[in-house]
């Protein structure tokens, strides 16, 4: 007779104590099975905030004084005032190559830079704000050369938002996204063109032609998402409705500029915050980029803040996981032990019959192992009704021992001021957490690594001895 056969009947003759496993295999397989699915579900969270957050690299020139092409000017005025220092480099810009250079590294889903520069409106007027300018500057437009405005932070913070056209893009050369407001002030739409060029007092100091002018075609309209703060402070010029978003190379066109089109500043956004510092690495081992202008610097705070209470809720979880193993193991034990003093004789009839000591464990384990394969079964409605109420309870408690999990972006934008969940965050409030069948086979693995110790610890004090030894005991 095998010890399979031997099992099966052993478990259908001994029905109390089979039930009485039964019982206690369904409570440990339904705290098990809990923890193991608040654990996939924590990581899954997290998986999926980093794919929302990301993180962030910034390329920026570096103006120390280790960077070879910084120039300091040092002015005393003729009238004894104080000293004026002027520090700029004649190094080169980031320009649209070296932006798809660094992305094309792997692992970046977007970049952003851009330049702010006050052009003058030419053939459109600005809305008027509360506070007056004079002496020219009435149309001195807040613009701002971006490398794509989709990307942009007044839009990703929701500032703003497209409501008409489209995004400038990082190949566009003379256009424009203009506000809605402005727009209908003018009468243009998406399509029309609008002029710029440079006031008098700019080009003289610059040393430029200032009937320079040029033209933008209109791709995009946007309008504010947040309630219209002006005061009476508000300029026309810091009215986010007058701002302007132009293409790099109009700039560079506008004011004659003798440097390749380029930023100072550019921010990449990774698809995944654990590879940032890597792929910042390729970046720097970069060829291409003059490495004695730029620097680096890594911003991964939005991430690890969001991410903190799933991190801790995933360790917690963990930690409990082997707890409850310990204890499983502890109480089964026990509970074998007590069963297996009464299968003493019956363990030394097997050895004196030259059954093997591993077949006489290998019934043991199947014995458990039966009754064990249907209380896991079980458990898989009973975990499935609490692992969702206890994971939330449990990342409840984590939030509330660490900072706020909702990261709120406040962007000012001059006379709007729109403050907006970062999105992703809004995940870290609850857990969906549900019995997959990755977590079902996980729960037999550690089910029957249970099992095994447990039998083996129980049947040790008598594997040891010897058949002889073990009937002399009974007698």
């Amino acid at each position: 007779m095998s010890f399979m056969h031997r099992a099966v009947m052993y478990v259908t003759r001994k029905k109390g104590k089979s039930v009485l496993l039964f019982l206690v295999l369904f409570v440990i397989a339904t705290f098990v099975l809990t923890g193991i699915s608040i654990k996939d579900a924590s990581q899954a969270a997290s998986t999926d905030l980093r794919e929302s957050l990301g993180g962030r690299f910034t390329i920026y020139i570096d103006m120390s004084k280790d960077n070879p092409y910084v120039v300091t000017e040092r002015t005393e005025p003729s009238d004894g005032g104080k000293l004026s220092i002027n520090s700029y480099s004649t190094g080169p810009l980031i320009s649209a190559e070296t932006l798809e250079s660094v992305k094309s590294v792997g692992g970046i889903k977007n970049y952003y830079a851009s330049e702010m520069w006050q052009p003058h409106a030419e053939n459109f007027n600005l809305l008027r704000g509360k506070l007056p300018i004079k002496d020219g500057y009435e149309n001195m437009v807040n613009a701002t050369a971006v490398s794509g405005t989709e990307a942009s932070d007044f839009f990703t913070a929701r500032s703003i938002q497209l409501s008409e056209g489209r995004h400038i893009l990082p190949k566009d050369r003379h256009v424009a996204v203009i506000s809605r407001a402005l727009a209908e002030e003018n009468k243009l739409k998406v399509g029309d063109s609008l002029k710029l060029g440079i006031m008098d007092s700019v080009a003289n100091q610059l040393g430029i032609n200032p009937r320079n002018k040029i033209e933008l075609k209109i791709v995009g309209l946007f309008q504010p998402t947040g309630e219209d703060q002006i005061t009476e402070m508000t300029s026309a010029y810091n009215m986010i409705e007058n701002r302007v978003f132009t293409d790099i190379y109009s700039q560079a066109e506008l004011f004659n500029s003798d440097k390749k089109p380029g930023f100072s500043e550019a921010m990449f956004f990774v698809q995944d915050p654990d590879q940032l510092n890597f792929i910042v690495e390729k970046v720097e081992a970069l060829p291409s980029i003059d490495w004695k202008q730029f620097n680096v610097s890594v911003d991964n705070e939005t991430y690890s803040q969001a991410a903190a209470p799933l991190n801790s809720l995933s360790r917690l979880v963990k930690i409990l996981l082997i707890i409850m193993m310990a204890v499983s193991v502890a109480i089964l034990s026990l509970l074998l032990t007590l069963w297996m003093r009464n299968r003493v004789y019956e363990t030394g009839v097997f050895l004196a019959l030259g059954i093997h000591k591993f077949k006489i464990l290998g019934q043991y384990v199947t014995e458990v192992l039966l009754i064990a394969i249907v209380a896991f079964g079980f458990s898989y409605f009973s975990g499935n009704a609490i692992a969702e109420n206890v994971g939330n309870a449990l990342l409840q408690q984590q939030l509330s021992r660490g900072e706020p999990s909702e990261q709120t972006g406040t962007v000012a934008v001059s006379s709007v001021v729109v403050a907006e969940p970062i999105a992703g965050t809004e995940a870290l409030n609850s857990i969906e957490v549900k019995v997959t069948l990755r977590s079902f086979v996980q729960l037999y693995l550690i089910g029957t690594l249970i099992i095994v110790i447990a039998v083996g610890m129980s049947s040790v004090s008598i594997m040891r001895l010897n058949p002889k030894e073990i009937l002399s005991k009974m007698s």
